[in-house]
């Protein structure tokens, strides 16, 4: 049987590879999902004060998370307003139990 991550965990796994030069970042889960009886894909928002170096450095840790970790898988991004740009978020799915 397959290992299963729980939210909580999944959370963990995704505030740890937050790079140090964002500060001040917000981490929920903004949508859930039902996969099976099991499991549900809970989509997680890492929001934070966009830059370019910010947005670039949170893209490419989130694309290496997924290759890590094969319950979680980077799901895109989005700034806010559509192009006010003082705030991005990065999606990560997260499939948990």
């Amino acid at each position: 049987m397959a290992e299963y991550l729980s939210e909580e965990e999944a959370e963990i796994k995704i505030r740890a590879i937050i790079p140090t030069s964002i500060k001040g970042e917000v981490v929920e889960v903004i949508k859930r999902e039902p996969v099976s009886r099991l499991e549900h894909n809970a989509v997680f928002a890492v929001i934070y004060k966009h830059s370019k170096e910010n947005s670039l450095a949170m893209t490419t840790a989130a694309k290496n998370l997924s290759v890590n970790e094969p319950k979680l898988s980077f799901s895109g991004s989005e700034v806010d307003d559509k192009f006010h740009m003082e705030n991005c978020a990065v999606f990560i799915t997260a499939t948990v139990k």
